[in-house]
């Protein structure tokens, strides 16, 4: 039997911080398309994208990419060379999409984040075809009402109000799912899913012990936990200060930060020139078969983000039972109840985390107790990637047999 032909347009790589390593969804997404459908994926020809890590299914189309990152990070100019990107993007990699979909008519085109989505549409228009969006979150919500956000954030705006048969936004508490509807989908189009976890760090066999004697923590050491790409709005610097007031305050606690990403050097310069300097480890990018044991390691894991905690972490760490402290911003309250799995502190100030952090440190038992109800929270509530999927598998099918939401 002919499988069905879909197209996939994105720019972003299979994980967030190299091979195995960080967020997995859209690793997840074409495993498990790659499974039902013949897979075209579009995608430029960057650093991050090796032929030999595509799941089965997967077929890899890639073209050059011109201003890919150029000045992203340069003050007021970063701006419009990242939109120039955009742009480019747009016209590079439409040639390949008209080609594999004049060749072998796709079921359905699938743009995957605000660089695939304009493609994808643009298609779906000239074949007739469904054409699905999907986003990883967004921080729009938030930033759409800054002075000039309409040239700043052009390309997040126009790919977010972009009209599709299905819009599927990640529930990671930066309340997507209105900023849909503000930008004028209906509510029967949208999906608005959380991201699923994978069973296999819960059954990963490494220890806490062992995880600590890797680290080189000692057996009296209090460890702090973060996870994330290390990006100015993930808030790292946070659990720096926090570390280096809980040191001061004599307790003998160590910040293992996991992750990589654009903001280590001035997080670790930050690190030295605190009083927790010599006690805060950068080990990178870790292997998610690995997370397990930092996981069970930690004392606590910290998720201080600007906009929401509603993030893998905190989603992971609940399932592995270890305590956690998240700033109550976005949808944090919708997964983390403070007292019931966990502790949530409304004040970015330092002194305040700090103060929250010493509490759930010094009170053992309760601070056990948390974890023990996050871990039974997130097996009753929580979706496996097999169950997100297979909702979002369902969906595809609606609309490649021509049922259109309505």
């Amino acid at each position: 039997m002919t499988r069905e032909h879909v197209v996939v347009v994105s720019q972003i790589p299979l994980w967030s911080m190299g091979a195995a390593t960080g967020g997995p969804a859209f690793r997840e997404t074409l495993t498990h398309l790659g499974r039902r459908f013949d897979v075209s994926l579009v995608t430029p020809a960057l650093d991050y994208v090796d032929p030999s890590t595509l799941p089965d299914g997967v077929t890899l189309h890639t073209f050059a990419h011109h201003f890919h990152g150029v000045a992203r990070s340069v003050p007021k100019i970063g701006w419009v060379t990242d939109t120039l990107g955009w742009y480019t993007f747009r016209a590079s990699a439409w040639p390949i999409v008209r080609r594999l979909c004049a060749e072998r008519p796709p079921a359905l085109v699938y743009g995957y984040e605000i660089y695939g989505v304009p493609v994808a549409r643009r298609a779906a228009d000239r074949f007739g075809v469904p054409m699905v969006a999907r986003f990883q979150g967004s921080l729009m919500s938030s930033r759409r009402h800054e002075r000039l956000a309409g040239l700043r954030y052009r390309k997040h705006l126009a790919a977010l109000a972009t009209p599709a048969d299905l819009v599927i936004m990640t529930d990671d508490g930066t309340l997507g799912d209105e900023l849909l509807r503000d930008l004028g989908h209906p509510p029967e189009r949208i999906r608005f899913w959380m991201n699923g976890v994978d069973p296999a760090i819960a059954a990963s066999r490494i220890t806490g012990a062992d995880a600590r004697v890797e680290l080189g923590v000692a057996p009296g050491d209090l460890l702090l936990l973060t996870v994330s790409r290390l990006s100015h709005w993930k808030r790292v610097d946070r659990a720096i200060d926090t570390a280096a007031l809980l040191r001061e305050r004599g307790l003998p606690v160590e910040l293992v930060v996991v992750g990589t990403g654009p903001e280590e050097s001035a997080l670790r310069q930050r690190a030295e020139r605190s009083a927790a300097a010599g006690h805060v480890r950068f080990i990178g990018g870790v292997p998610r078969d690995l997370l397990a044991g930092y996981y069970r390691a930690a004392n606590l894991l910290l998720s201080l983000y600007d906009y929401s905690n509603l993030a893998n972490p905190v989603i992971e760490a609940m399932l592995l039972g270890t305590p956690l402290l998240a700033l109550d911003v976005g949808g944090t309250s919708n997964l983390v109840h403070d007292g019931v799995n966990g502790r949530l502190v409304a004040e970015t100030d330092p002194a305040a985390i700090a103060q929250a952090a010493a509490g759930l440190l010094g009170e053992h038992d309760h601070s056990r107790a948390l974890g023990q109800q996050a871990a039974r929270w997130a097996r009753e509530h929580l979706w496996t990637w097999e169950e997100r999927m297979a909702a979002e598998i369902a969906e595809l099918e609606r609309l490649a047999g021509g049922d259109v939401a309505c």
